[in-house]
This record gives structure tokens, sequence and C-alpha cells, in this order.
């Protein structure tokens, strides 16, 4: 191959390095799924590669609908991935964004000016460049209530309230770095990265040097000491946030950087559980720096750590929760929100708790714990190529209205997350689910970790989910997995335990749901062989109904009942299962007695999904006629239900349905049958004539 000294950005050689590695055609959206770009982003940073490739005689193929593929032999990709690996200073271009984010990064961890000669040198720019890469970060820091002063001979520094500046430090970490790559950092602080994980990514690489691998231990140590103290533990979105928290105050307290006292007299007033716990974790930080915290620090310690309570809290073994119950009106406004999606998307939905739950750790998460970190809700909201695109469309338009009226703000990070939600309950209304023995650890995030747990019972039905843990946790206490099969992490955590760690994305993509099957020796599943397309195609009421599927002057005091009577026989005879005669019902709950299709008569159905085995019908007569809610057609005397595997195969026998109710003196030849054979017959009969 040749060479050339052609540029190439950091991020184009992160995506260069993942398709090089990539055997198969691989999607535009899937590129920027795994890299937290928007697909325009992505096609923008690969026309830039084509020309890098071209030098190198190589080819970027691009075949629609099926993917995006490298055309090199595997000597040649070889090479490719041994010059990655040597890429450094020109030959690296940082984009614009890159520069200010790694300038921002370097002097929000100075403490003293630094030189401008420096800087040019270290980012490879010119003089001129360099003020208009300070003058962007002046941008960027002045909202923040910082100041950035700059003196030809003396340098820049950034200047403002320490808490501000932690504040901002804080947010250009977790802005720039995924959750995962935080919380492996704090994890495992000693860890040695390889070559690899640092490709192309010279935030990450400054990151490191910069967070003292000894503070960041030494953090860790400190919020594991917190836990204790608060009998809690927390989600590891919380814990990265707490542990730069406390790194950053053993880095700028011992060099004079100390919040200064606020309260009266210096005192700490009324003392809650989280100013207690701050109290105690400032007498471990005394003797670690061998300096006494002010009680202003121990204030912003408190608050901090209140606000890692509001980000999520969990017991071993339990399941996830946050920090504050989730009852009262958000709980209400969720299922409200369930219940409107339900009307449009599936009856199942109406009571699906997982989902409720889910939307309302949405609706209980302040914005405040958005607003710094990248999300899974993050990407789908800002990239509509994705295949979630046309749920959250559907979201946006018919939910904003109802987040609206109920005072919150329908944010596009919101709408995102109730729609990755709302897909995830779809699926699972589809499918039913089996178990196997797992142990689960994300750091994505409270809401995106139960949505993980729910994709992996969808598409993995023989994991049984032991429970969640953090990676904290389980770097602790490997006992805690010594039931299981194996840990599937959403974190790249190096071998822990005696038992597979398997890495995938919070997306679980199908590439890890077979790596999953390959690694744990799953046969693939198969459906229910007796839910499927019936080979019953136009078939008959008269070939449907049997006489074991008839009852006869039942009794019933409300359209509850009769439903329960139509589906007790539909159970009887094997054609449903027992969730699709609360599905029947959820369809007049949602869409009132539209059921009631002729005088006195009702057909009642719910979605083939819902429940449905096969092809079948019964038929109920009523000893007293039953209110359904219908103004014209009510009560109803004459009841029948029907269930089928598909939306083709039940039309001949819905379509006789309806001329054999519609007509009254059909009706009643059907209620003075004497006996279940008869009301056949006179059925059959009616038929015929037709």
């Amino acid at each position: 191959m040749g060479q050339t000294a052609i540029g190439i950005s950091s991020r184009t050689v992160r995506i260069l390095d993942y398709l090089l590695r990539t055997e198969e055609p691989i999607s535009t959206a899937q590129i920027a799924s795994h890299f937290e770009l928007s697909s325009s982003q992505v096609r923008y940073r690969l026309r830039h590669l084509e020309p890098w490739l071209h030098a190198r005689d190589l080819a970027l193929l691009k075949r629609p609908r099926v993917g995006i593929q490298i055309d090199a032999s595997d000597t040649d990709r070889e090479a490719l991935l041994a010059e990655l690996q040597r890429l450094e200073g020109r030959e690296i271009v940082l984009d614009p964004d890159e520069r200010r984010e790694m300038l921002l990064l370097r002097l929000l961890m100075a403490t003293t000016a630094l030189p401008l000669d420096e800087l040019c040198e270290w980012l490879v720019v010119s003089r001129t460049s360099i003020f208009r890469d300070l003058a962007s970060a002046r941008e960027w820091l002045e909202p923040r209530g910082l100041q950035l002063i700059t003196h030809r001979h003396h340098g820049a520094l950034v200047q403002g309230p320490e808490g501000l500046w932690r504040k901002a430090a804080i947010e250009m970490l977790t802005s720039n770095l995924s959750q995962a790559t935080l919380v492996a950092l704090c994890a495992d602080p000693d860890r040695q990265r390889s070559e690899r994980e640092e490709v192309g990514r010279p935030f990450l690489r400054e990151s490191c040097t910069l967070l003292s691998s000894h503070n960041l231990r030494q953090a860790e140590q400190l919020v594991t000491s917190l836990e204790g103290h608060l009998q809690k533990v927390f989600v590891d979105e919380a814990r990265v946030r707490l542990i730069l928290y406390l790194s950053l105050v053993l880095l700028r307290v011992p060099v004079g950087k100390m919040i200064p006292d606020d309260g009266e007299d210096g005192e700490l007033g009324a003392v809650s559980p989280e100013t207690y716990a701050a109290q105690e974790i400032a007498k471990e930080i005394d003797g670690e720096i061998d300096q006494e915290l002010s009680v202003g620090e121990i204030h912003h310690l408190a608050d901090r750590i209140a606000e890692a309570v509001e980000v999520g809290v969990t017991e071993k073994g339990h399941p996830i929760s946050i920090g504050r119950e989730t009852g009262g009106t958000t709980a209400e406004l969720a299922t409200v929100l369930v219940r409107e999606a339900a009307k449009y998307l599936h009856a199942g939905l109406l009571h699906d708790q997982e989902l409720i739950d889910c939307v309302a750790l949405d609706l209980s998460t302040l914005p405040s714990c958005w607003s710094n970190s990248v999300s899974l809700a993050d990407r789908l909201a800002r990239d509509v190529d994705n295949t979630t695109d046309p749920l959250y469309g559907f979201t946006c338009r018919t939910l904003s209205p109802v987040l609206q009226s109920h005072g919150h703000a329908p944010t596009s990070r919101l709408l995102a997350s109730i729609a990755m939600h709302l897909g995830t309950a779809l699926e699972r209304l589809e499918l039913s689910c089996s178990r196997r023995r797992v142990w689960v650890i994300c750091g994505a995030g409270v809401a995106t970790a139960r949505n993980l747990i729910n994709r992996l019972n969808l598409h993995l039905p023989e994991l049984e989910i032991l429970g969640v843990a953090s990676a904290f946790e389980l770097t602790r206490d490997t006992q805690l997995v010594s039931n299981a099969d194996a840990v599937i992490s959403t974190i790249p955590l190096g071998p822990i335990a005696d038992i597979p760690l398997i890495h995938v994305s919070p997306l679980l993509t199908p590439q890890d749901v077979e790596r999953l099957r390959t690694v744990l020796g799953l046969d693939p599943r198969g459906r229910d062989a007796s839910v499927g397309p019936s080979s019953e195609n136009g078939l008959s009421i008269a070939e449907i109904l049997s006489p074991d599927a008839i009852e006869r002057n039942a009794v019933a005091s409300s359209w509850e009942e009769v439903v329960d009577r139509t589906g007790a026989l539909l159970l009887k005879v094997g054609a449903i299962w027992p969730s699709y005669v609360e599905a029947m019902k959820d369809m007049i709950r949602l869409y009132g007695p539209y059921v009631v299709v002729a005088p006195g008569a009702a057909l009642l159905h719910a979605g083939p999904e819902m429940g449905a085995k096969r092809l079948a019908m019964s038929l109920v007569t009523l000893r007293e006629p039953v209110p359904f809610g219908h103004e014209l057609h009510d009560p109803v005397h004459l009841a029948l239900a029907f269930c089928s595997v598909d939306h083709k195969t039940h039309v001949r026998a819905v379509d006789e349905a309806m001329k054999l109710l519609s007509v009254e003196n059909r009706q009643q030849s059907i209620l003075a049958a004497t006996s279940n054979e008869d009301i056949l017959e006179n059925i059959k009969h009616v038929l015929n004539q037709n």
C-alpha cells in the first residue's frame, strides 16, 4: 500500500478502526449508535475517510440496504490497524470542537496559567488558531459563571467560584466520555487500557492523564464508605459523579482551591442524612490530605450526595429504584400516558406495569440529572434515521399534548426515552418468556438499565435475571455472582469472576444476542407451535364454533362478566391464553362499546397477538340482557367472541357473524334453541340461505 501524509481526524480514526474489525457490512445507523453520533455526522466522516483510503489503494464500499464495508484483504486490514496505532502528531487532525473540548479540559484541570506557546505545541495549531480556540472556550465558560483570562505573555487561566469550576469540570468529562467509559475508568483506575481503546480518542487519553489514578482510587473508596453511612448503594451513574467530584476535591483543596464557608458563624445547622454522611466523609478526606475541610466544602458535598440519591440507588440483588418514590402524580401521569398510547398502539399496554414504572422513572428523574450525560435516549432523540423513528414520531404527536397538560415539558430526550420503552413493551407483548440464570451490570442510567433487562427477557427468554449489580459491587465482591452462569455487562470490564463476563451494548444489538447464545450455549428459540399462521383460512362459523364453545341462558350482571363467559369457553376449547380474556375487556375500556354491532348483539374480540392460539369462536346467550353502554343497541342478550392468529383468516367468519346478528329473527332463533346442537343447526340453516 502507498503511504501519504493526508491528515485524518481522531473521530474518523475510531470509525475506521471499527470498520476494519467488522467483517460484515454495517449500516450508518449502527455506526452512529456505536459512537453516539448522528447518521449525518457519520456520513460526513466517511466522506473524509475515502481519500485517505484511496491514497492506500483501498476503497470504501457502500451498498444500499446492505451496509458499508472496507474492500481490503486480511493482510491489508492488519497493516492498516498497525498504522492506526502509530498515528500521532500532525497525522491526526482534531476537529475544532475536539480542540475546544481538549483545551477546556486542560484549562479546567490547571491550577496555574498555561503558556500559550505550550498550548499551541500541544494542539499542533498556530498562535492565531489558539486565540480562536480560546475565544470558543470562553463562550462555553461564561454561561457557567466562569471567566477565561488570557495574556500573551502569562498564558490562559480559568477563574470563578470553586463550586462552579468543579461543576464545569465534571460536565466536560461526562459530556465527552460515555457512561460505560467513565464507569470502567472509575471502577478500575489502575487497569492498563489497550492501545485499541485509545485509538482516535485523544480526549480519553488526556482524561486518563489528568485524572490521577491515585485520586480516583481514593475517591472510589470514599464513595464506598459513604454508602455504608447512608445504608444505600448508588447506581453506576450516580457513583461515577461522586467519584469524579471527590477526586477533584482531593486534587484542588491541597493547592488552596477550597469552597469558602457559607453559613452563619460557620455552622452546619440542621443535620440531614446527606449532611451527616458528608461530615463523616470529610473526616476521612482530612486524614488523606492532612487538611481540614471548610463548612462550605461539607455543605457542597452534602448537596452532591443529595443529587446522587436523586439519580438512583439500589440494594444488592434488588431491582433498581430512584431516590424518591414514583408514586402520586408521577405514577398517575405515567398511567395516563401509557393508557393514551394503548389506544393507538396495543390494548395490551394498558396493564404493563413494567412500562408504567419505566415511564414514571423518566418523569421522576430531574432534568438537571440529564443535562450533562449522553444516554441511549439522547441518541434516539438526535438521530431520526434509526429504526424507532416512527414510534418516536407517534410519541411526539400523541403524548406531547398530554405531558404539556400536566405541566411537564415534552423535551426530545423525554419523548425519545418514552418511545424506547414503548417499543420494548410492544415487542414484549408478542412473545412469552421463560428463564435462565445471569447477573446484569449496566452503567448507562436507571431507565436504560431497566430497558436492557426487558430486552434480555424479550430476545433471550431462557435467561433468568438474578439481579442488577453495579460494576463496583462486582469488583468488590465476586461471590455476588457465584450462583450465576454468566455476567452480562454494558461496561468493558476485564475478567473478574470465574464465569463468563459478556460485554453488550445497552441497545442489545442482534450481534449481542447471537454472541450471548454462542457463549451460553443456547439453542435458537422457536415460537410456541400452537401460535402462528392458521391453516384454517376462510372457514365458516359453522366450522369453527363447536358445541363445547356455546353456553345458553348464562347469568351475568355486567358486560365484564359477559366477556368472562365467552372467554371461558374459548379457554375451554384451547383457543386462547388467559390474557386474551382481559385483552377483550381492554378493547372496550379503551374504545367504548363499539363491539355492540347490532341491537341486542355483541361481537367480542382482541388482537391476534394478544393471546390467540388458533381461529375459534364462542357464543353465549343471556337469561337477562346486560347493558354495555351503547346508546342505540343496548341491552345485549347474545354475545359472540372470536380469536384469530392473524388479521385475515377470520374475515369470512366475522362477515357471517355480522349477517347473523344484524337480523332480529335470526337472533331469536338462536335464543329460542333448546340445545347447543340446535344453535349450530340454526346457524348453518341461516348461512345456507345466504
